[in-house]
């Protein structure tokens, strides 16, 4: 509970997957509010799946200054490390 800031804030503690991976990028981006839930087993959950990580990675390289072509690139990846801090 952040009381001064009026927020509560539900931390996960556990494993992440290596930032340059999509499952990695996916957890980091989720967890800095960028990337949504997705409901396993509705239909083309694969190809969701992929549009969402490409429309989060995309408005996080916006945030970020980075060129915004919703890819996981080297820089992409640094600045994912940077912000999420691991």
């Amino acid at each position: 509970v952040l009381p001064k800031r009026d927020e509560r804030v539900r931390l996960m503690i556990g494993h992440l997957d290596p930032p340059d991976e999509p499952s990695g990028a996916r957890m980091r981006l989720k967890n800095l509010g960028y990337y949504g839930a997705t409901v396993a087993g509705e239909d083309g959950y694969e190809a969701h799946e992929d549009g969402q990580l490409k429309a989060a990675l995309t408005a996080f390289q916006n945030d970020q200054g980075l060129e915004p072509s919703g890819e996981l690139d080297a820089a992409t990846v640094s600045a994912l490390i940077e912000a999420h801090r691991t």
